[in-house]
This record gives structure tokens, sequence and C-alpha cells, in this order.
């Protein structure tokens, strides 16, 4: 297909940024689920920790997992509106 809208934006180009953009926004849904959990986890964790009528080895497996869950798993990925600068969304 040709330049069909003329302004130099070919339709392929368009389809293919309409999929790149849904795939985009279906990746960041996922993520974002994945990081309810993962913060679900770890303040579990840190509640769990804090009781008196834990055995030591119970305690330190909670210290294990709570220092595995990061405060924020997707800070290094691109924000919102660094994608919208790329054109992604």
């Amino acid at each position: 297909m040709a330049d069909d809208r003329g302004d130099g934006i070919r339709t392929e180009d368009l389809i293919t940024l309409n999929r790149s953009t849904t795939v985009v926004r279906l990746f960041a849904g996922a993520v974002h689920e994945v990081n309810n959990a993962l913060q679900v986890i770890g303040g579990t964790t840190e509640i769990l920790r804090l009781s008196p009528d834990l055995e030591a080895p119970v305690v330190d497996g909670l210290k294990r997992i709570h220092a595995r869950s990061p405060a924020d798993p997707v800070a290094s990925l691109p924000s919102t509106s660094s994608a919208r600068a790329r054109g992604w969304v």
C-alpha cells in the first residue's frame, strides 16, 4: 500500500504502531498485576517478621523473602510518559 493519507504516513505503519501500542498496554497491565502480588508478599512477610511468637529459622526465612521482594520491581521499566515520548502508547 502506498501513502493513502497524504501526510507521508503509510497505512502499514499505522497498523504496526497500533499493534505495538496494544502489546505494550497488555504488557503494562500484566506487570501491574505481578507488582501488586509482590507488594502483598513483601508486606505480609514484614508483618509476620514482627510477630514475637516465631522461631529464629522462620524469622530468618521471612527476612530472606522480604529482602528479595523489591520495593518497586518495575522501577527499571520505562514510565508511561517515556513510553508515550517514544510513541509506544
